[in-house]
């Protein structure tokens, strides 16, 4: 928590000062983290200094009154029943006024907060911003010498993707009509299109007949599902149908360049028949711009990955128990993480965090390293301009405990045979380590090796220094054995599912009313091609339903009844609460 999941929030809290922070729906330890006074009073606000308001997550308040003593100031959306269940839970004596007072106080002091002017919007601006974003963010994984291809190449295109690309995430980051996923609009700008393919499942005459025209072939994949919130990605191979007719385009004799667009990393064993890969992410409304410039040399691609693609799935630590438990998730890997697992535990990554190459050649020199940083110098020995992204990674001294960290990087531009020196400094916290027994970050004393690297498995040198220490060892962490926590749902003595405010909704299928079972049934039946949808109503408590329908604390004890089977008591208490159609 620590070392990996807190330092990023902690930087921006004290170099930021944000309005808001949001609580995460789950629990953290057993607790629900916008009922945890440990992360919202002590740390986020004690010892980090934070001002602001708490805000929870779309439906992600189980107990208002819980909540509201941990220091979450804001309910969303806005729920007519925990007014109520606030208020008398303060005049039963189960929660002080300082608490309620206290966040109160802290949304006066929000709503006073000075508001940046309006600014114009201007399409234009936004869109070269976002075609710069694109460019610098596409990450080239493999080029065996094709790229770039001269402008008015002659190209067959092959795939859907080409002209309904994802570039950005769904649910509720989606925008609607954002752009950039026409890919096969802007190679034909910079290139000689010979004919283009949509299906991924015919290879037949008008395929053969566009390819013997052309110089190379484009072949652009995607993975369509799975990128949204409300649901976990269970899959990570291409559509077979995908990858089957890149094999069979492999075999044409021409130069086979592949743009892959997805949320994350999958198996790319399916590289070996292409002769080029160019990730282009979820790179939004620039996506489309950015691969055709790239494919062609318009741009010198710079991007890097922000995460391992990996050669086996099962060799991950994760793996092992992910999806064991519907409403419990069995944390074992600790700090071994990302590419922290890849080192430490000396597993080649496919492609590994921080990796990407480029139209440039890039030499290091040799490094002068101390406690203050890392100083070297970076020259473009290539024949094109270009940026890189020098990475700087730390051994720690065995004592610690602690596997290879990132300690810093910088994107440098240099023109072709220039060179320019780089210094990366270091924090106080790049040699810190936390001690889970004092609880506190310490340094332990030791010899400390900087690699100096291309990507976090490339290391180009690897000076030691001396660091002195408060500490000549940390112990290991030894992670407890995780208790599964038993979901918020009781059964009757029939074994039938019985609704409460803390239900998931989903498990209502097995109601003990058969009316109950029936439209929940329906209901996810119904949702069944919205993966995203179907996912949030299967786990939203019974609670959110009524929150998200403005139900008062009448109407929603009327609804549970309902649930229940019990239809003339539940009728009478539904008719007689409210519905708060502001609150929606």
């Amino acid at each position: 928590l620590h070392e990996l999941y807190l330092p990023a929030f902690k930087n921006i809290i004290q170099t930021s000062a944000p309005a808001a922070v949001m609580t995460s729906y789950n629990k953290l330890n057993g607790v629900y983290c916008n009922e945890s006074p440990k992360l919202i009073t002590q740390i986020l606000r004690e010892e980090w200094g934070f001002k602001g308001i708490v805000v929870s997550d779309w439906g992600g308040i189980y107990d208002r009154v819980q909540s509201v003593r941990a220091g979450t100031d804001v309910e969303m959306p806005a729920c007519a029943m925990s007014t109520e269940i606030l208020v008398q839970a303060y005049k039963r004596g189960e929660i002080s006024g300082e608490y309620i007072e206290a966040c109160a106080n802290r949304l006066k002091s929000a709503a006073a907060r000075p508001r940046p002017a309006q600014t114009p919007y201007n399409a234009a601006e936004h869109a070269e911003f976002a075609y710069a974003a694109a460019c610098e963010s596409e990450v080239l994984l493999k080029n065996n010498g094709v790229l770039p291809l001269k402008e008015g190449s002659r190209v067959a295109v092959f795939g859907a993707a080409a002209t309904d690309a994802p570039v950005q995430g769904g649910g509720s980051s989606h925008l609607a009509g954002m752009g950039g996923s026409n890919i096969l609009a802007e190679l034909k700008k910079v290139f000689t299109v010979t004919g283009y393919s949509k299906s991924y499942k015919k290879f037949g005459r008008h395929a053969k007949k566009i390819i013997g025209s052309a110089d190379a072939v484009i072949v652009c994949l995607a993975m369509y599902e799975g990128d949204t919130e409300g649901q976990d990605k269970t899959f990570v191979d291409l559509p077979k149908e995908q990858t089957e007719l890149l094999s069979q385009l492999s075999k044409c004799g021409k130069k086979v360049v592949c743009l892959l667009s997805c949320g994350g990393a999958i198996n790319t064993c399916w590289d070996r028949y292409s002769n080029a890969l160019l990730y282009l992410g979820l790179s939004g409304q620039g996506t489309a711009r950015a691969a055709a410039d790239i494919l062609c040399g318009k741009v010198n691609p710079s991007g890097r990955l922000a995460e391992s693609f990996f050669v086996d799935i099962n060799e991950l630590p994760s793996t092992k128990y992910f999806g064991e438990a519907v409403y419990h998730t069995v944390y074992a890997e600790g700090l071994s993480v990302g590419y922290r697992y890849y080192k430490s535990q000396h597993v080649p990554a496919k492609y590994p965090f921080g990796y990407g190459l480029g139209y440039s050649n890039f030499i290091y020199g040799e490094p002068i390293a101390d406690s203050k940083g890392v100083t070297f110098t970076v020259t473009n020995a290539g024949e094109v301009a270009g940026a890189d992204i020098p990475q700087i990674y730390i051994e720690f001294p065995a004592g610690a405990h602690e596997p290879p960290r990132l300690a810093g990087f910088e994107k440098i531009f240099l023109n072709a045979g220039e060179s320019r020196q780089v210094f990366i400094p270091f924090t106080p916290e790049t040699f810190s380590v936390y001690n889970a027994d004092s609880r506190k970050s310490v340094t332990v004393g030791g010899e400390y090796t900087i690699q100096v690297s291309k990507n976090s498995q490339n290391a180009v040198y690897s000076p030691k220094i001396i660091i002195e220490g408060d500490a000549g060892e940390v112990p290991a962490d030894v992670l407890p054995a995780s208790v599964p926590t038993a979901p918020r749902f009781v059964l009757t003595a029939r074994g039938r599912v019985r609704a409460e405010l803390l239900t998931p909704f989903g498990e209502l299928k097995n109601s003990n009313a058969l009316l109950t079972r029936l439209f929940v049934r329906i209901a996810l039946f119904a949702l069944r091609g919205d993966p995203m949808r179907v996912g949030t109503l299967r786990h939203s408590p019974v609670r959110t339903v009524a929150q998200f329908a403005g139900f008062d604390k009448t109407r929603t004890e009327g609804f549970i009844e309902i649930l229940n089977g019990h239809y003339i008591k539940g009728l009478r208490l539904f008719l007689k609460g409210k519905t708060h159609k502001n609150l929606k």
